[in-house]
């Protein structure tokens, strides 16, 4: 039988089926002491009974199911997902040159540092660019290709993966993943480019890339 969040049997130790247990008896011996005339003390009991097992319910599942690893950084990520592409727009879909670029549609520091690395916030895209950040950038070159859905541009840097257990990703296209195990395409891209920021491509390279697709 599976485990609840609390440890027992999810029958036994369930917090409705306990908070249902525990009100009754308080039901059963209050209505007990009002028959021997303390009235006025189980009126007031009676209320706090029921207004317990209306509002314990709806609290107890937040203690028992904990936020999933990452999710507060997910969710800066989106914001910062959502940076990169508002610069796009201002830039002719070109891409961030740094990701500290993106601290001005931010505005916030804790956006760039996950919740338990002890890192500084950043105060400026030039603390960001300084390493003061739990965060590596990959983003070179313009967005709105038909493979922005696959282009990796952010993850979280592999301290995190090791001492929060996640990793998280943020492609071109502005989508964001949470993965308790680093996937094979994000070790690659680590191993290729430790710091981040891919090298940004010369001309030469565009111009055999244009003869490739020729």
């Amino acid at each position: 039988m599976p485990a609840t969040p609390f440890g027992g049997s999810p029958v036994i130790m369930s917090p409705l089926v306990l908070l249902g247990v525990v009100g009754f008896v308080v039901v059963v011996v209050l209505s007990t002491l009002s028959l021997k005339g303390w009235r006025k003390i189980v009126v007031p009991c009676l209320v706090l009974a029921i207004l317990a097992g209306a509002i314990l319910p709806a609290i107890l599942p937040r203690y028992g199911h904990p936020h999933p690893p990452g999710m507060r950084t997910t969710n800066n990520l989106k914001q910062i997902a959502v940076a990169i592409i508002m610069y796009a727009q201002d830039s002719e879909d070109h891409l961030p040159p740094t990701l500290g670029k993106t601290f001005p549609y931010i505005g916030v520091g804790r956006v760039f540092v996950t919740q338990r690395s002890g890192t500084s916030e950043p105060r400026s895209g030039h603390d960001v660019d300084s390493g003061i950040c739990d965060l590596l950038y990959f983003g070179t070159g313009k967005a709105g290709g038909p493979d922005d859905g696959e282009v990796v541009v952010v993850t979280t840097n592999p301290k995190t993966a090791t001492e929060e257990g996640y990793v998280c990703v943020v492609y071109l296209n502005g989508d964001v993943e949470r993965h308790t195990s680093v996937p094979a395409r994000i070790k690659a891209l680590w191993e290729a480019y430790p710091n981040g920021r891919r090298p940004v491509p010369t001309p030469s390279d565009e111009s055999a890339r244009s003869d490739r697709s020729d």
